[in-house]
Parts: C-alpha cells; sequence; structure tokens
C-alpha cells in the first residue's frame, strides 16, 4: 500500500531533534514565501497587462479582425 508523501514526511518528522525540525521549518516557510511571491507577481503582471491600453488596443483588433468569421460554417436557424 502506498503511503502519501505527507504521511512519510510527517512520521520521519518525529525523528528529527528540534534543532533539525527549526530548520526544517524555516525553509519550508522561506519555500511557501517565495512560492506566494511568484504567485502574487503572475497576477500582478496579468492584471497589468490587462489594463495596458496598447494590449486593449490589440485585442479589439484581432476581435475586429475575425468578427466576420465567428458564424462561418453555422446555419441559422
Amino acid at each position: 500500500m502506498n503511503r502519501s508523501a505527507l504521511s512519510q514526511i510527517e512520521e520521519l518528522l518525529d525523528r528529527l531533534s528540534l534543532d533539525e525540525q527549526l530548520r526544517l521549518l524555516a525553509r519550508v516557510s522561506q519555500q511557501v514565501h517565495t512560492t506566494v511571491h511568484r504567485h502574487h507577481s503572475c497576477v500582478e503582471q496579468t492584471i497589468s497587462m490587462a489594463m495596458d491600453q496598447q494590449i486593449q488596443d490589440e485585442l479589439h483588433r484581432i476581435h475586429d479582425e475575425f468578427l466576420p468569421t465567428e458564424t462561418d460554417g453555422l446555419e441559422v436557424m
């Protein structure tokens, strides 16, 4: 039977000394901080792009260019 990685880590955690647990906690905390920072940075960049007038203008041009083809091949019922 496969045990989850989390349950394996929890079991191994009990074997660590307090000093090792504290070092591990610091590493996990730093990793989580880095991951959250990357996520927020990506969200901020996406919002910035969505609000950029040049990007909005280009999206409107693309939409206008393909507008005539939206109903190609569709029958009107």
